[in-house]
């Protein structure tokens, strides 16, 4: 049967005893991800994920397409250090993910000459969470579960979508823009199983050219052809270090302009609103 989905589990909950247990799990993630068996996505984050009673409306969710080796192992959203997610969203928000430095090397990685913020910003996972999440913005994955040998979104297999629509529709209707972080291959599988949310008329394309070149094709199947939508979805480009056409600095511009600029400016609308 399908396994429970992967909790994000904060650190500061586990004991001291708990790392020869947390090793045995990673372990047995990278055993069943040899035998490419089916993996499972993690749960929605959000401010209300850490204060369930906050009134905090969420304007905008992070979409990525299923956890990679290195997320799983972890159990962290976006857990291979190359990955540019954590960086952009530290340079935004006003933190850095880590020191940058390649265990192995010894070096440190590219991308750490173009940061704002030094090693006295680093903050813990969980508090990244928080950081991002208490500005507004959410984090989900488009597929549930799926069965998957290594962690390229081409070799994905056997997938099931998680309820992105239930989420924002039913859950948050405050949500305007979906972001898709891992770019072109990711806006596959959302327009895939969300065919109807974009015949819906309530899904419309972001202005740049990703988004227009993945998502301007429902324009004629769209009730109201975008006029009348209330959430503009983003196709990112990938954040992942296999997207390595893009330098860490055109990665973290883009997200300024079509993600975080707008996230923020929303959070202040929603403020005065309230």
């Amino acid at each position: 049967g399908a396994k429970k989905r992967r909790r994000i589990v904060p650190s500061s909950s586990l004991s001291s005893a708990s790392s020869s247990a947390s090793s045995q799990i990673a372990n047995q993630v990278e055993d069943t991800i040899t035998s490419t068996e089916r993996t499972q996505s993690f749960d929605p984050v959000s401010h209300h994920t850490f204060h369930p009673e906050s009134k905090l409306k969420i304007h905008t969710l992070l979409l990525g397409t299923h956890p990679s080796i290195k997320s799983l192992s972890e159990s962290q959203y976006y857990g291979h250090p190359m990955n540019a997610f954590w960086w952009i969203a530290g340079d935004a928000l006003g933190f850095r993910r880590g020191t940058g430095v390649s265990p192995s090397s010894k070096k440190p990685y590219q991308l750490t000459k173009d940061l704002f913020y030094t090693n006295e910003h680093i903050l813990p996972y969980d508090d990244q969470l928080k950081k991002l999440t208490s500005h507004g913005f959410a984090m989900w994955d488009i597929l549930q579960s799926c069965k998957r040998k290594g962690s390229l979104d081409a070799d994905i297999k056997e997938e099931r979508p998680n309820d992105i629509r239930k989420y924002c529709t039913d859950h948050h209707p405050s949500i305007r823009r979906i972001v898709l972080c891992n770019g072109a291959s990711s806006a596959v599988f959302f327009n895939r199983y969300f065919k109807e949310w974009w015949k819906s008329g309530e899904l419309k394309p972001a202005p740049n050219v990703e988004s227009l070149r993945a998502f301007q094709k429902f324009e004629n199947i769209s009730k109201d052809q975008f006029r009348s939508a209330t959430i503009e979805v983003v196709c990112g480009i990938g954040v992942s270090p296999a997207a390595a056409s893009y330098t860490y600095a055109q990665k973290r511009d883009f997200y300024k302009e079509y993600c975080y600029d707008p996230g923020l400016k929303l959070l202040e609308e929603f403020k005065d609103d309230d």
